[in-house]
């Protein structure tokens, strides 16, 4: 079974015939004709019940557009969720800061700085400088804002 198989099949089943389903996709009535053969020929079992002008389901094919919809759906989601994701990682940005620093509103500056970087928003951890800086090996955070040692032994 092929993924454009499944496109011709829901495509034949949308406008009722394998001519205006071709039209569409923008292959031979014949290329349609034979993979649908090959299909049902896979299947067991014929999808289409032919009258002179139209076709329409039969009852194993009214059971088989479910499946097709769902994986071409689910194919659809896939493609986008890798199109995003492809565009995401290249543009995360992951930071760390010690507690003190977000009491001090840094979420909100951070976020304001980085209002014009779509689509993916930061993402902060707050916490103990011991546990942040547990260097570059904290999967995490890809930066750690720490104050400078002199104004931490003023504190």
């Amino acid at each position: 079974m092929e993924i454009h198989q499944l496109e011709y099949f829901l495509a034949i089943d949308k406008y009722g015939s394998f001519s205006k389903a071709a039209l569409e996709l923008c292959v031979s009535q014949s290329s349609i004709s034979q993979q649908i053969q090959k299909l049902e020929a896979e299947i067991g079992t014929r999808l289409f019940i032919r009258e002179p002008r139209k076709v329409r389901l039969s009852p194993a094919g009214e059971e088989f557009r479910h499946y097709a919809q769902k994986i071409i759906l689910d194919l659809e989601h896939c493609a986008d969720a890798m199109q995003q994701f492809k565009q995401c990682t290249a543009d995360r940005i992951r930071i760390g800061a010690i507690a003190t620093m977000a009491y001090l509103g840094f979420d909100r500056i951070i976020k304001d700085f980085l209002d014009d970087i779509p689509p993916s928003p930061p993402k902060s951890k707050k916490g103990r400088r011991t546990t942040l800086s547990i260097g570059s090996a904290n999967p995490e955070s890809t930066q750690h804002l720490f104050p400078h040692p002199q104004q931490m032994s003023r504190a």
